[in-house]
């Protein structure tokens, strides 16, 4: 069993069980209360408790819909390449490879071409401020 323990004003400790049922975080966009399933969400093997972000799906939804033209274009490994160091050339370097641990790839050559429009989306988010890193 895991448990969360808190140390109360009043000197009390509280323990709490950490379940499938309550563990919460907030939408790294719009900041609402949303259930996270740390099974599900660590499902892959990859990620941790610090770096980790999810968005609820109101938020999920927004982002389909304005990346939504993404999808007629068509998005190679080479125009990520270019993109990609467009922006490492204008100081961007860190915040890419940020992006890229997200995917579970330590580079390009690593991102599954099925993951191409949704790092298109976030190089494309760094490039005008929005990616919240």
């Amino acid at each position: 069993m895991f448990y969360i323990k808190t140390k109360l004003p009043d000197g009390k400790t509280v323990k709490t069980e950490v379940t499938d049922e309550n563990v919460f975080t907030r939408c790294s966009e719009c900041g609402k209360e949303i259930s996270v399933d740390l099974a599900e969400l660590f499902s892959d093997g990859n990620g941790d408790l610090y770096t980790s972000a999810v968005i609820c799906e109101g938020c999920t939804a927004k982002r389909m819909k304005k990346y939504k033209h993404l999808k007629d274009i068509n998005i190679t490994a080479d125009s990520l390449a270019l993109l990609s160091e467009v922006l490492i050339e204008a100081g961007y370097g860190e915040e890419i490879q940020v992006i890229l641990s997200g995917y579970d790839a330590d580079d390009l050559k690593g991102l599954p071409e099925e993951l191409y429009y949704d790092f298109a989306a976030a190089l494309s988010d760094l490039a005008t401020g929005e990616y919240g890193l």
